[in-house]
């Protein structure tokens, strides 16, 4: 008996250092986590809020004591959080399994705030899901950059599409990579018809005598170039364009192409025509009326000479 005492009482002591050595471990990692610059939450199988970090506190405005025992989602969601994310964020909890996402939260003031959070289940000793363990990442300002971007370039792509300019990007191989709408009504071919290949080749097919070489290596000199070229367009009606080309370039300032920007002007090389036309009429019509009087000045002076 003395023995079986003897020996419950070092398998008691035994639990106990375990159990001061996993309160230490816990405390030691809290305090680790306390400090981190993301914010850090653990919730319970129910989803309720055991505990968080400082970082989380600052980033949403709600303190360990308003937040414990509450779920994440009636505290941080909004009318304009992604219901589906919700949704992921729910079922990944709910069968114990991590996630990973990006959702709109709000703070405690109710400002609009991004996070890019991640979330691993924590195990008891049976193998058993225990509780939640997630990272949050404030990316706000990334997120906000990215859909600045995003609305400059839908604004000045929907700029590009509606004007009457035909535009069309290169590639350094001066293949094309794009061309508005505007371009494919000037020349009466699809995008689909000229993406990947050279401009040239395509016109060419319709025109031996087009030029459109666009002076590559003079281009990649970093010139840009200006010229008129006269094509020849789907329904084999001609035109003229005004083409302006320039270089693109990365942010180092490596070239990664170049874009055309090109002017229907067939109605003024048309006036143009005309206007030549007309001037040699004219030209030739004064050295008609020029002929005429030294002829008649010639007929008439003979019989004067002749009379006097």
């Amino acid at each position: 008996n003395d023995a079986k005492i003897l020996m419950h009482n070092r398998d008691i002591d035994s639990i106990k250092k375990a159990e001061i050595h996993l309160i230490e471990n816990e405390q030691k990692y809290r305090g680790i986590f306390e400090n981190m610059n993301l914010g850090v939450m653990e919730v319970d199988l129910n989803d309720n809020i055991k505990w968080v970090n400082k970082s989380f506190e600052k980033m949403t405005g709600y303190p360990l004591a308003e937040c414990a025992g509450k779920k994440p989602g009636s505290l941080l969601q909004g009318a304009n959080t992604d219901k589906d994310t919700v949704h992921y964020l729910s079922e990944q909890i709910k069968n114990g399994q991590p996630f990973s996402c990006e959702i709109l939260n709000y703070t405690k003031l109710k400002a609009p705030y991004w996070v890019r959070i991640t979330g691993q289940p924590v195990y008891d000793a049976a193998g058993r899901v225990d509780q939640f363990f997630s990272i949050e990442e404030d990316i706000t300002t990334q997120k906000n950059a990215a859909l600045q971007l995003k609305w400059s370039e839908e604004k000045y792509r929907g700029i590009i599409e509606n004007m009457d300019l035909g535009l069309v990007e290169f590639d350094t191989e001066d293949r094309v990579m794009f061309c508005n709408q505007s371009f494919c009504r000037i020349t009466g071919f699809h995008e689909a018809q000229l993406k990947g290949r050279m401009l040239r080749n395509v016109l060419q097919e319709r025109n031996a005598n087009y030029d459109a070489s666009f002076l590559m290596k003079k281009s990649h000199r970093g010139i840009s170039e200006v010229y008129e070229i006269e094509i020849t367009d789907q329904s084999g009606q001609s035109k003229w364009l005004l083409v302006s080309k320039t270089l693109l370039y990365d942010a180092q300032r490596n070239i990664t192409g170049s874009i055309g920007i090109h002017l229907d002007i067939t109605w003024r090389k048309k006036m143009e025509l005309e206007l030549k036309k007309a001037q040699m009429e004219a030209l030739e019509s004064s050295k008609a009326k020029e002929n005429f009087l030294v002829n008649m000045s010639h007929e008439i002076r003979t019989p004067m000479n002749v009379i006097l």
